[in-house]
């Protein structure tokens, strides 16, 4: 999932820890209980967030693009140190492989159509990001944390009512924990561009999604800096509601789906997860075997 500036793990400890620091002053009682439990389920999954030194997963995206459902599925791997991102779609052909550090910060792209030749492409151009909410950055979870975590400290003082736990329910054979949260005063504000300033800048100084403020303003296509004093429309949080559903056992999120004022805006399947496990050289090289 995708800003120029790199969302690590080390970006989590402030609102991890003003998460559970907010926890700790709620007062137990008829009304609250639900909001304790809520919370503390949040801050768990922001803890195991945290602790993800590799990750593996597959993922179906089903994302609205210009009034469009488009949906993907594609295979990641992650190492944070050395940061490496690995990114597979067997259906269309494509592996991306980015690695910090080098290739001047662009990615290696191969495809059908690049004839097996390894394409290095800006991981925040155009192409690479057609179509798409996100970047290859914002793949895993940490992008997600920051921003969740964000929208609830923003919210803190209605957090009992925006914030909810539905119970468990089964999913694909997996017990999970349900979370519900929704900002019943989500809307949109007028922005004036200053110097310089790009979408990327402006999602990342309010906690907006970086795609959301393109299709509201018709800036699908455009990712380089806006026109000083340009008028923008930026949403006030990063959606509206977001039902989640966290893994039982390993505390990290299995289905995500967020809404926004026009209804469904993105769904996210995670499958076949495994955190911490050795990722080798050899598996990051099948990227070169295509």
């Amino acid at each position: 999932m995708l800003y120029r500036h790199k969302i690590r793990s080390f970006y989590l400890l402030p609102l991890f820890s003003g998460l559970l620091i907010f926890s700790s002053f709620l007062i137990p009682g008829k009304n609250v209980q639900k909001e304790v439990s809520a919370l503390k389920l949040v801050v768990s999954m922001l803890d195991s967030i945290r602790n993800i030194k590799t990750l593996s997963f597959h993922i179906k995206a089903f994302e609205r693009i210009e009034g469009n459902y488009l949906t993907a599925e594609s295979q990641i791997k992650i190492s944070s140190k050395p940061h490496i991102i690995y990114f597979r779609n067997e259906k269309k052909k494509i592996s991306i492989l980015w690695q910090e550090g080098l290739n001047g910060g662009n990615a290696l792209v191969k495809s059908k159509m690049s004839l097996g030749a390894a394409l290095s492409l800006d991981p925040y151009g155009n192409l690479m990001r057609k179509n798409q909410h996100y970047t290859i950055h914002e793949l895993g979870f940490d992008y997600f944390a920051r921003v969740f975590s964000a929208a609830l400290l923003k919210d803190k003082a209605n957090m009992n009512k925006s914030l909810a736990y539905a119970g468990k329910q089964k999913l694909r054979d997996k017990n999970c924990y349900v979370l519900i949260y929704e900002d019943k005063n989500f809307g949109y504000f007028d922005y004036k561009t200053g110097k310089n300033e790009s979408v990327s800048g402006i999602a990342l100084k309010f906690n907006a999604n970086d795609y959301a403020i393109r299709s509201k303003n018709n800036l699908h296509s455009f990712y380089g800096s806006i026109k000083e004093g340009t008028l923008l429309k930026i949403p006030n949080n990063y959606c509206k509601k977001i039902i989640l559903h966290l893994d039982e056992v390993t505390m990290l999120p299995i289905n995500m789906t967020s809404y926004d004022d026009l209804g469904l805006y993105e769904n996210y399947e995670y499958s076949k997860t495994e955190v911490n496990k050795k990722i080798t050289k050899e598996e990051f090289s099948q990227f070169y075997k295509d």
